[in-house]
């Protein structure tokens, strides 16, 4: 049911949903906390796709609950980032910045590459509701330069996000402008990047 609903989620949200609430419900039947968990983390990722943030932001809170619970950084870093993507939806920068810095302090802790461009195309994105152009530009080159490198394309819930940026930034920056600041964050290595998006700033 659960890779049912991953599948659905793609191409029909309401079916997605439908179906991992029916894999919660088995799953909780059954004792699952494994099949819960992934249950909770498809309910949260449909309500977000769907664009109904205040379901998504309850799904993802248990989830993210759970699995700091269990100890495991890897569904931790994860949960946070798609609860981030939630907050900075719903206007609460400050909780979606902290949650993005979060995700990408355990990628750099943990090594984990493939969470890591989601954590910053987050911070780009909160960097654009700031009114912070450039830095945005340059997270999103190096979100894309790893993306790259993994050979990942952009998943369901994450891609409206970043093509938003796309349109966005050229027409706010100026497209020569949104290329320099774009290649300076393709040019970092994934450690640079880290730091860059980790730096505290006044």
């Amino acid at each position: 049911l659960g890779g049912l609903a991953r599948v659905a989620l793609r191409t029909d949200a309401a079916e997605g949903r439908r179906l991992a609430g029916e894999a919660l419900a088995v799953s909780e039947a059954a004792g699952d906390e494994m099949g819960r968990s992934n249950a909770l983390h498809l309910l949260g990722v449909g309500a977000q796709i769907a664009g109904d943030l205040l379901d998504a932001r309850g799904w993802m809170t248990k989830r993210l609950a759970l699995v700091r619970a269990a100890g495991n950084d890897f569904l931790v870093a994860s949960e946070a980032s798609n609860l981030s993507m939630v907050e900075r939806q719903l206007g609460n920068l400050d909780a979606a910045e902290a949650l993005a810095r979060e995700t990408l302090e355990i990628c750099v802790r943990t090594g984990d590459e493939f969470t890591r461009p989601f954590a910053l195309s987050g911070l780009a994105a909160i960097a654009i509701e700031r009114g912070e152009l450039e830095r945005a530009a340059t997270l999103v080159g190096a979100a894309e330069a790893i993306m790259e490198a993994q050979h990942m394309a952009w998943p369901p819930d994450e891609r409206p996000h970043y093509e938003r940026m796309l349109a966005v930034l050229p027409e706010a920056l100026g497209s020569d402008a949104f290329e320099r600041a774009r290649g300076a964050g393709r040019s970092m290595t994934s450690s640079e990047s880290a730091n860059f998006a980790l730096e505290v700033r006044a």
